[in-house]
């Protein structure tokens, strides 16, 4: 009984009691120095308060936070560990970088060669080998991708960076400006003319109408070589002034040459300008053409000349003499004192066209006194024997407007339905009225009178006059007047420039334009041409600025919703459209706008221009379609 006893005993000695509670501060069962109740591990050994913080994912120090500032933190690295013990893995390592085409995760993103920065691939949406800039870009392509960005419009093959810029509403060669660019790049057909020719200078073309009633549009060109060189006149079909340049002496149909002279006299004149549209002067049905001839003298004498159209409008014409017949299908309107600016316009309302000359160096009293009062000629409808000179007060003559002392009436002429009744009323202009220039308007209709500048009452009487501003000389120009209905409400608008400002008064629904009310587009820095040359078309006015940025000229369009409700404002900044040419082309020195085949085109003058770079100012005529 003795030895269980004592086997008892011996296991009493080799054995430490642990009480059943949780813990017992009297013990340490992990021997790190921190009884079990402090020890918030008490099995190891290695963590108890105090010890020190390793990034482990244990509360080492048992503070109650875990990996709180561990001695062995590391900067985070591209490693797909959690270097700096924050908890986020690769999260901004200190060895991440840009990333570039090498198939390695250079940003430590997640992401291989995403976003690249030497990628070169940018998709091509449209296929014009330019890619969208808003597309992320590849280091690989993937089909249609291409290796340049910049495309402003993915959509539209013909939108790209250096595309030709083309008048439609569209920034073609995505410069950030729409419709702005060289003339040239807008054009579809040109035609120049022969060295030192300077065609295209204001008033000496036109276009608009059959002439030759073989169911072609024509365009008449007047040249001249020298101060007292010989005078030309071309009629040219305008399917020849389509694409690309055309020599002018190789596509006419119909030409006038006048032999050279010795002195500024009558018989020396030039055929110089032309008035257009064309339409029936005669009563025949067909287009006929009005031109007036110039010595170069403002008080020497000149004529009017109607050419009749129709299929013997063809070959080389003769000249003759002043007043004597051209062909036998030429009429004479002899004038005592140097025609200018010819008009052709239905003032009376019976569906036949009247002639109008303008003079602004007459003299009512014929005696060429100073100062020149000016006037402008209406003759009648229809226009007598073909062969017969007309003059004032015989075979048809109409009517004579006379200007004021001093107003120099007559050096503009435009035609449009200013009061809505249906019929063209006469608009002049007399840049020397007061110090400021006058526009001045007669009412069209069946009992067109003689006038004056001053308002009248009754039927023909002077519907309205708008002036300028002080020194401002409004309708001076040789071409700046134009009428027409821009914003296509049947109410014609009035378009005047006088250098550096072009004023631009607005038809109203009433009928009348309003004469109190004029929207002033003022040009800074450019000379004094800008509204040298100006016409009208149905949502657009359109404005020749020939000393625009060195000569290199300019035509400033811009759209009637542009126009409204505007005041004063720089050319250039409100202009929907601009078109320029190269220094010294004299851009919009002049500007024709027709109907062709039914859609709206304006021929632009360019008497600078020339021929592939030779100096020599062959100019040229650019026809442009507005849309």
């Amino acid at each position: 009984m003795r030895r269980p006893l004592a086997l008892g005993a011996l296991w009493l000695v080799g054995c430490t009691f642990r009480p059943a509670s949780p813990c017992d501060p009297r013990f340490d069962a992990d021997g790190d120095g921190a009884d079990d109740c402090a020890d918030c591990a008490p099995d190891d050994p290695t963590v108890f308060p105090g010890a020190p913080e390793a990034c482990n994912d244990v509360d080492d120090d048992c503070d109650g936070v875990v990996d709180d500032d561990p001695f062995d933190a590391m900067p985070e690295v591209c490693n797909g560990v959690d270097d700096d013990c924050d908890g986020v893995i690769d999260d901004d390592p200190t060895d991440a970088t840009e990333e570039v085409c090498n198939g390695v995760d250079d940003d430590c993103d997640g992401a291989v060669d995403e976003a690249a920065r030497d990628a070169t691939w940018f998709h091509d949406g449209d296929g014009d080998g330019w890619g969208d800039p808003a597309a992320v870009p590849t280091c690989a392509p993937t089909g249609g991708d291409v290796q340049r960005a910049g495309d402003c419009d993915d959509t539209a093959p013909t939108v790209f960076p250096g595309a030709v810029e083309t008048w439609n509403g569209v920034d073609d060669d995505c410069d950030g400006h729409v419709d702005h660019g060289p003339l040239d790049g807008a054009r579809t057909g040109l035609l120049h003319g022969e060295r030192f020719a300077a065609l295209g200078a204001a008033g000496t073309f036109g276009w608009g109408g059959d002439l030759r009633d073989d169911g072609t549009d024509s365009v008449v060109v007047t040249t001249r070589v020298g101060p007292y060189g010989e005078g030309r006149l071309w009629v040219v079909p305008v399917t020849v002034v389509h694409g690309d340049p055309t020599p002018l002496s190789a596509s006419y149909v119909a030409r006038v040459s006048k032999p050279a002279c010795t002195a500024f006299d009558g018989p020396c004149g030039w055929l110089t300008y032309v008035a257009s549209p064309f339409l029936d002067l005669t009563g025949d049905g067909v287009p006929d053409l009005l031109v007036t001839t110039d010595t170069g003298d403002p008080r020497g004498a000149g004529e009017g000349l109607v050419f009749a159209g129709g299929a013997d409008l063809t070959g080389e014409l003769s000249w003759g003499v002043r007043a004597t017949v051209l062909v036998p299908t030429v009429a004479t309107l002899s004038t005592p004192t140097g025609p200018r600016i010819p008009l052709v316009a239905d003032l009376t309302g019976d569906g036949v066209a009247e002639a109008a000359i303008g003079r602004e160096w007459d003299e009512a009293s014929g005696l060429f006194d100073d100062p020149v009062n000016g006037s402008a000629l209406v003759f009648g409808d229809p226009l007598c024997d073909p062969t017969c000179p007309v003059s004032v007060g015989a075979g048809g003559a109409l009517t004579r407007v006379w200007g004021e002392a001093g107003n120099r009436l007559g050096a503009t002429l435009a035609a449009g339905d200013l009061d809505g009744d249906g019929v063209d009323d006469l608009v002049i202009g007399a840049p020397s009225r007061g110090d400021h220039g006058a526009i001045v308007a007669i009412a069209g209709g069946a009992e067109l009178g003689d006038h004056t500048s001053t308002a009248e009452t009754g039927p023909g009487a002077t519907l309205a006059e708008w002036r300028g501003g002080t020194d401002e000389r409004v309708g001076l120009l040789s071409r700046a007047l134009a009428v027409g209905d821009a914003g296509g409400d049947g109410f014609a608008d009035v378009v005047a420039g006088a250098g550096p400002t072009v004023r631009i008064w607005r038809g109203t629904d009433g009928g009348g334009v309003r004469v109190d009310d004029a929207l002033t587009l003022t040009v800074t820095g450019e000379g004094r041409s800008a509204g040298a040359t100006a016409c009208v078309v149905p949502g657009w006015v359109l404005v020749g600025d020939p000393g625009y940025g060195d000569g290199a000229g300019a035509v400033f369009g811009f759209r009637d919703t542009s126009l409204a409700g505007v005041g004063t404002a720089d050319l250039d900044t409100l202009a929907d459209a601009v078109w320029t040419g190269q220094p010294g082309d004299r851009v919009g020195a002049g500007l024709v706008c027709a109907q062709i085949d039914g859609r709206w085109e304006a021929l632009v003058g360019v008497p600078g221009w020339d021929l592939d770079g030779v100096t020599g100012d062959h100019g040229a005529l650019v026809r442009v379609p507005i849309p």
